[in-house]
């Protein structure tokens, strides 16, 4: 996963014409939402241009299923889609793609505070859940946790009006100069057994990491997690990690 530690601020869309767009043609399907959620991810989180190949990707489908997909969605009014180029958020499709994000992250929260799950355990429930949950549950859900900023893994919340809450600008660790403190504000994987790894060493957010001399020849990542011991990351896992650096600054080199 390509790490991008900007995060661009919601925005509206401009229309490509002075023609009023077409309303979208009605409710989108799981499937659409999905595809729509991590549409999302990519373009207004990771600030990424997304093509169907790498929409495919993130999902596990084929190119031409999700090219098939896009097609409908553009017709939909929910994605604009050049041929053989990027798809991009309509305002319409940006809008249902973060209440999705924020029923996903809500309810991975639920989870692991109220129902004992853990961290590795939530993505596929939510993913399953954030289609078929009420609005009103999902509101009595924010309520009961308190307004949490961030699920378990660090990621922001947006609000019930689809803004993300003002967070510091995270770095990657793997930017992080040799000396630098930092604290760990988000895990990006959601793959569970990097999350169980991650766990074992005590890598979560809120975690303090120093970033000590690299190992000899390699692109590893060397660090000490809350004053223990040091550990090696290979770079594919640290980057994985995104810190607010307290002391030391980043590598520019």
């Amino acid at each position: 996963m390509t790490t991008q530690p900007a995060r661009p601020e919601l925005r509206d869309r401009e229309p490509a014409s002075d023609e009023a767009p077409e309303p979208p043609a009605g409710p989108v399907t799981p499937a659409q939402e999905q595809l729509l959620k991590v549409l999302w991810g990519l373009e207004i989180e990771q600030g990424r241009r997304v093509t169907n190949s790498l929409l495919a990707e993130q999902v596990g489908l084929h190119t031409s299923t999700v090219s098939d997909a896009v097609r409908r969605m553009a017709d939909d009014g929910y994605v604009e889609h050049r041929r053989y180029g990027t798809v991009e958020l309509t305002g319409a499709g940006q809008e249902i793609a973060v209440q999705v994000v924020r029923r996903h992250r809500l309810l991975e929260t639920y989870l692991v505070s109220s129902l004992g799950y853990t961290w590795d355990e939530v993505h596929e429930e939510a993913d399953v859940l954030e289609h078929v949950v009420s609005d009103k549950l999902i509101e009595r859900i924010d309520e009961k946790l308190g307004y949490p900023l961030r699920d378990p893994h660090g990621d922001p919340i947006p609000d019930s009006s689809g803004r993300l809450p003002a967070l510091t600008q995270a770095t990657s660790m793997v930017k992080l100069a040799t000396g630098a403190v930092a604290q760990v504000s988000r895990i990006l994987s959601d793959n569970p057994e990097l999350l169980r790894y991650f766990a074992a060493l005590g890598l979560a957010p809120g975690a303090r990491v120093e970033i000590l001399e690299p190992p000899p020849f390699t692109r590893d990542v060397r660090i000490r997690i809350d004053g223990g011991a040091p550990v090696v990351l290979g770079e594919p896992a640290a980057e994985e990690v995104l810190t607010d650096a307290t002391e030391g600054g980043t590598d520019h080199s």
